[in-house]
């Protein structure tokens, strides 16, 4: 049994472990692609998220935005729960914003064909969504302003 004075081995490789995640969202190889974007969407605790924010996993994940198998709406719901966390949510939206989601979004579901492009389309609503609720917090209540 593990002592719950110390942290486990995990805790203390989690730097390595998300650099090494965030790395395998831009490997050549499709397998190590979607192994890294289902992973990074099973991570829901929220200093889990903001790990990801902080490691730059916002940038490839953009970038598979796209991608014609079924890591490219992998990588759109995983970016749904990065910009709906209370807490981080502003990084990650200005970080996607930084990396042209809006066009990769719009181009996604316009060549969205067959049986995922409904879920391609509502998947991508349901982001600018999320990009968009943050664009109107900062022109009503101005830039944010961490203390």
């Amino acid at each position: 049994q593990k002592s719950t004075n110390q942290p486990s081995k995990e805790m203390d490789n989690d730097p390595v472990l998300y650099a090494e995640l965030v790395e395998f969202l831009s490997s050549n190889r499709d397998d190590l692609k979607l192994a890294a974007v289902q992973s990074a969407l099973a991570i829901t605790d929220r200093d889990g998220m903001e790990k990801l924010i902080q490691h730059k996993a916002i940038a490839p994940l953009t970038r598979l935005i796209s991608h014609p198998t079924k890591i490219g709406p992998c990588a759109i719901e995983t970016l749904q729960e990065l910009t709906s966390s209370a807490m981080s949510y502003h990084q990650a939206i200005e970080d996607c914003i930084d990396n042209n989601i809006i066009t990769r979004l719009t181009e996604s579901a316009i060549s969205s064909s067959g049986k995922s492009k409904n879920k391609n389309i509502n998947g991508a609503l349901s982001l600018l969504t999320n990009i968009t609720r943050m664009e109107r917090t900062y022109f009503l209540e101005g830039p944010i302003r961490h203390p």
